[in-house]
């Protein structure tokens, strides 16, 4: 069986949605001919406390392994010059650091990113030999995975795949991206370095149609689509439970580039209407405990929600809950909301492949006009809205059903050979026929 070494940085217990693609690959690409090894960092310690010297890196290298996959959690190696240039953030001394390093291919400019970073390329150096794994996977964000898997080909001749998440920034593809003279330097040197370490790749995947034409145009070659998706596993055994209110959930964080406007003025109506007392709207996960910069692709912040707060007492925000947590919650949802990204071409959303697993009916509002749409109507899995009193009378219509059918059981999520389509381990499977092509490896 041929041996694969996955380069994430994201990785459970790491609970971010982004852990998720590495995990999906270490759970299935056994099943697929191919044996996966997930090289990573210790997510059950503290930043802080992961930091190492180098003369101790090799005795607090973790190693874990199941029927599945073995994963290599790595120590940090602190270094002094970056916990400098970490308290000179702002300065004319940081700013310069930052193109020096943008200069030299180090994209991740986070002085504790780049330590991450150059602890993995430490460990890649010593203790990876020529022939220890077929094939190298290096997963996007951060940069340092493509830049890694690029070095390791060329110092010891390990071919490798890299496969991107998201764009560098996924506002370069929004319609209405005007960047200033920073973002336009900064664009330029990703081009430039995303093209030089995509050069001898085996192959290129990324989630989406849309971004891997963007993608194309960087690097000048052929990129698969590989989307993120859901772990059906984790949904074996759950029941769709009736909940004592009729609920509509959104589970993430809510970006300033999504469109809530007929969502909002949709649920007005239905309000006004019928002035229901058993019915809620839930933002798991929707207040952060820092929010990224301003711009397109931000978060929104706290005092963003007053177009959904208006709503008074029927709309409620959540902190970051564990991930079970957000598994229990969504099976007792009566519709799962996604605000989709309109101008923004290729956008999903990573949550929207949970949602399909749990078999609940999705609203996507409004219509993007693109991937979130062509995925609904081609699997059958939810609605689109584009004015609020068409959402406004399918709210009315699906409320009152749920008020009369009062003994309605709990049941298993039935889903369509379509939605199983972007399972985790189906989409799995299209990278390792990908990977098992490259290495010229018969079924």
């Amino acid at each position: 069986m041929k041996k694969v070494l996955i380069l994430s940085y994201h990785f459970p217990p790491l609970n971010v949605i982004a852990s998720q693609r590495a995990l999906g690959y270490a759970n299935y690409l056994k099943n697929h001919g191919l044996e996966p090894t997930v090289l990573t960092f210790d997510w059950n310690k503290s930043p802080m406390d992961q930091q190492c010297d180098k003369k101790s890196f090799y005795t607090k290298i973790i190693e874990e392994k199941n029927d599945r996959y073995t994963v290599i959690r790595i120590p940090v190696i602190k270094r002094r010059f970056l916990k400098f240039m970490g308290k000179q953030e702002g300065n004319l001394i940081y700013r310069i650091w930052i193109l020096w390093c943008w200069l030299n291919g180090r994209l991740d400019v986070s002085p504790k990113v780049v330590e991450y970073g150059l602890s993995e390329y430490y460990y890649l150096r010593k203790f990876v030999k020529k022939g220890d794994y077929d094939i190298v996977i290096g997963i996007y964000s951060p940069h340092f995975h493509l830049k890694n898997a690029f070095r390791l080909y060329k110092k010891k001749e390990i071919p490798y795949v890299l496969d991107y998440r998201d764009l560098w920034d996924n506002v370069i593809i929004h319609q209405n991206y005007q960047p200033n003279l920073k973002q336009r330097m900064y664009d330029y040197f990703v081009s430039k370095y995303w093209k030089k370490w995509a050069k001898h790749a085996k192959v290129l995947t990324i989630t989406s149609r849309p971004w891997a034409d963007k993608l194309q145009e960087v690097v000048e070659k052929n990129v698969h689509v590989i989307t993120n998706g859901f772990c059906h596993e984790e949904f074996n055994g759950r029941q769709i439970k009736k909940s004592r209110k009729f609920r509509i959930l959104h589970t993430g964080s809510l970006y300033k580039h999504q469109d809530f406007t007929v969502f909002n003025e949709g649920l007005k109506i239905f309000i006004k209407e019928l002035s229901p007392v058993d019915f809620e709207v839930k933002f798991l996960g929707a207040i952060r405990s820092t929010y990224q910069g301003g711009g397109l692709n931000g978060f929104l912040s706290r005092d963003e929600f007053d177009s959904l707060e208006k709503l008074g007492g029927f709309v409620k925000f959540t902190e970051r809950i564990p991930r079970e947590e957000v598994m229990e919650e969504m099976m007792m949802a009566n519709l799962l909301y996604i605000p989709t990204f309109p101008k923004a071409p290729g956008t999903y959303g990573g949550k929207i492949f949970e949602y399909l697993g749990s078999g609940i009916p999705i609203v996507a509002i409004p219509s993007d006009h693109g991937v979130i749409k062509e995925l609904l109507e081609g699997t059958n899995s939810g609605h689109i809205f584009e004015e609020p009193y068409e959402f406004a009378l399918y709210l009315k219509e699906v409320y009152e059903t749920w008020k009369t059918d009062s003994n309605e059981a709990e049941r298993h999520p039935s889903l369509n050979a379509e939605v199983l389509l972007y399972s985790r381990e189906s989409q799995t499977k299209r990278m390792s026929d990908l990977i098992k092509n490259e290495l010229d490896i018969n079924n």
